[in-house]
């Protein structure tokens, strides 16, 4: 008698990819997230961070609360942002950086360890932040709002915030928010604010102003 090829059952990813004739198989059950993520950080797109349940990410709060600790007045303020992008901070802020990002979207700030002087921490805190924006796949007030942005009085600001994607919006509320306290601690008025203060204020908005 003829004999008869073995038969294989497809396996569900087959179904899932339509190699299995097409027959409906249950859903899998969502799996919770991985205590170590691995899709990186650094040059994530908002949107993808948001998806991994990472947005705003959580180094943001540790950045914020590292420069309400160890930033009390507006030239301290202005020594933090000059320091960040001076070249003797460089390879500390692409140190913590990159293990941050080798650690993935829910990483802390404190990774790689931070510096233990103050001032320098600050500066690292605040370069971290500054970098992680700039890495954007695009930019935090996206490549559609960024020049009405810049260019938009007060009364025009709050309806052209609502038009950024969610995870961008979110995003910008944790830096505004920071900025704000961290101003307000330092005794900073953003509208009014004095002589002496007026070139740490713009030096902070400056550092901010490409994203």
């Amino acid at each position: 008698p003829e004999s008869k090829a073995p038969t294989t059952k497809a396996s569900p990813v087959d179904d899932a990819d339509g190699g299995g004739g097409g027959r409906a198989k249950a859903a899998a059950a969502p799996r919770p997230p991985p205590p170590h993520d691995s899709g990186g950080l650094f040059g994530v797109s908002l949107t993808a961070l948001a998806a991994r349940r990472a947005m705003p990410p959580p180094f943001v709060a540790n950045v914020a609360a590292v420069l309400l600790r160890d930033v009390t007045s507006a030239a301290a303020l202005g020594a933090a942002v000059g320091a960040a992008a001076h070249p003797s901070r460089a390879q500390a802020i692409e140190q913590s950086a990159a293990a941050m990002h080798a650690a993935g979207a829910h990483a802390p700030l404190g990774v790689a360890p931070l510096p233990a002087d103050p001032p320098a921490a600050a500066a690292v805190a605040f370069g971290v932040l500054t970098r992680f924006l700039r890495r954007l796949p695009e930019p935090l007030c996206s490549f559609g709002l960024y020049e009405r942005l810049l260019c938009a009085s007060a009364a025009e600001l709050p309806p052209l915030l609502r038009q950024l994607p969610p995870a961008h919006l979110s995003l910008l509320h944790a830096v505004g928010e920071t900025c704000a306290r961290l101003l307000r601690q330092c005794g900073v008025s953003v509208a009014a604010p004095t002589a002496e203060q007026r070139p740490h204020v713009q030096a902070l908005l400056a550092a901010l102003a490409p994203t």
